[in-house]
């Protein structure tokens, strides 16, 4: 009706393990200015349920430490690496 038409087309493609350095230094000064994500009480004791659900043993805090710290993106880059093939 409006004379528009879409198309698709492929100008690159996302490919696991290249970093973008610009955007995650951007994000991660960001985040420093809000602070590391926190888990509410209630998100601990819905995790715990599912837990208990799965038939698990409920832990104290269901969440691992690095869930609740910022983690500078060299860092995480070189965790990542090390699950990659070379």
């Amino acid at each position: 009706m409006t004379g528009c038409r879409a198309l698709v087309r492929w100008i690159t493609k996302t490919r696991f393990g290249l970093t973008n350095h610009a955007m995650a230094d951007l994000t991660f000064r960001n985040m420093q200015l809000v602070g590391p994500p926190r888990f509410i009480d209630e998100a601990r004791d819905f995790a715990r349920q599912i837990q208990s659900n799965l038939g698990l043993e409920p832990m104290a805090n269901p969440f691992i430490d690095d869930n609740e710290r910022l983690m500078p993106p060299q860092e995480y880059e070189t965790r990542l690496r090390r699950a990659l093939p070379e």
